[in-house]
């Protein structure tokens, strides 16, 4: 999936299964964006790595890659040993690339973002597990 920017760039992302996202991280290693230390520490135990707390804003330029850590769901209290019920997190892949296409892609962009996040989306009478703890 492609996104243009304003800036002169478009962002590549797809989502991944939290087994990729350990074996990239194990691979390449981590740098933390991550600014909420309950937030943190789940997706530690998650992933199976140390998700250290560093509040500082990042600027990707073209040719930089990452993985975003997306949580959706009930607010994570600060002593909680588990996400609340449905809470989940989603990773994508990004990688920044030169402006290479037109505004044309954009509805086709915003079906396929829904779709793909329809297709994660939370349901409050579906019975889920907590995650983490």
């Amino acid at each position: 999936m492609l996104v243009n920017l304003e800036e002169g760039k478009d962002v590549r992302f797809r989502i991944l299964d939290v087994s990729v996202v350990k074996e990239l991280l194990k691979e390449h290693g981590v740098q933390s964006y991550f600014s909420r230390i309950p937030l943190a520490k789940h997706l530690s135990d998650l992933l199976e790595i140390d998700i250290p707390v560093v509040r500082r804003k990042i600027f990707l330029e073209c040719g930089d890659k990452a993985i975003l850590a997306y949580y959706y769901g009930a607010p994570v209290e600060p002593d909680s040993e588990t996400l609340p019920h449905g809470g989940q997190f989603m990773f994508f892949y990004l990688e920044i690339l030169p402006k290479t296409t037109t505004s044309e892609n954009n509805e086709d962009l915003v079906s396929q973002i829904s779709e793909g996040l329809e297709a994660h989306m939370w349901d409050p009478d579906e019975d889920t597990e907590e995650v983490g703890g």
